[in-house]
């Protein structure tokens, strides 16, 4: 459903109130935010790292994996800080079911000082210091972090650092 620059990115029922949310199809850039750090980093489940070191981290948009009614423009979430962004990483990897696709996880880490010129970044309405960006991020960019396993909520298990 879309509404002018806004798009209904979900919607929760409680009690007998249904919320909705929604976000701008159009957003200021934040660029000299994210490009006043060294480094951004982006969760994803263990099997699909070898892919994006091949090929980088794709905008991905369609159905929102909570409720398929929902579709989201093409993006690349990831997060400002390292220890950020794993819970909302997980529930964008959820199966139809709602199950987590992989416990195991790989925590990858982005050189933004390389990226300037190249992309941009905007707010991510739903987690506190992720940022989205509909560009592609080469794998040139992108470094294997700390591997680990999910034990629930935001707790993630280091079993390698690189």
């Amino acid at each position: 459903m879309r509404m002018n620059k806004f798009f209904l990115s979900k919607s929760e029922v409680k009690g007998k109130s249904v919320y909705m949310f929604f976000e701008p199809l159009e957003q200021a850039k934040i660029n000299k935010v994210v490009f006043s750090r060294k480094f951004i980093y982006h969760y994803t489940p263990f099997d699909k790292v070898d892919n994006i070191l091949r090929e980088g981290l794709k905008p991905m948009g369609g159905d929102n994996p909570v409720n398929p009614v929902y579709k989201f423009p093409p993006r690349v979430y990831v997060t400002l800080f390292e220890n950020n962004g794993l819970a909302n990483s997980l529930k964008s990897n959820l199966d139809k079911n709602g199950i987590p696709t992989s416990p195991h996880y790989m925590l990858l880490k982005i050189d933004v000082q390389d990226l300037k010129n190249d992309i941009d970044f905007y707010y991510d309405a739903y987690c506190a210091n992720c940022v989205f960006t509909p560009n592609l991020i080469l794998p040139l960019y992108i470094k294997k972090f700390k591997e680990g396993y999910l034990l629930g909520g935001d707790k993630f298990k280091i079993i390698k650092r690189f």
